[in-house]
């Protein structure tokens, strides 16, 4: 299923809280106001236990896995380790390009 303007609208707007990037103005207003997004101290922003639920429902309704890494965190414990090492825990293995790349 897609999802309508509305709903796009609003997850794009909750991801970009999520992912620290800049929100404008009348989107950010529209969060608030909607009790999606906490304005916190100096100017931070944060999802809402709200937005988190919100959050979860669209990208679901998207077909779509975006958690944070503390959401994975509340997994089974081998649940946990497999997202940890998706989200760039240490796996064994080491970029030998930027090895290479790095001693010419």
């Amino acid at each position: 299923m897609s999802l309508s303007k509305t709903q796009s609208k609003r997850l794009a707007s909750l991801l970009a809280v999520m992912s620290g990037e800049t929100l404008p103005e009348p989107h950010l207003s529209e969060a608030v106001e909607l009790g999606l997004v906490a304005k916190l101290y100096r100017g931070n922003i944060s999802l809402t236990e709200k937005g988190l639920d919100e959050k979860n429902r669209l990208c679901t309704l998207a077909g779509l896995n975006i958690k944070y890494l503390s959401e994975s965190k509340n997994n089974a414990t081998t649940g946990s380790k497999m997202a940890s090492q998706i989200c760039g825990g240490n796996t064994g293995t080491e970029n030998q390009e930027g090895k290479a790349g790095g001693s010419s």
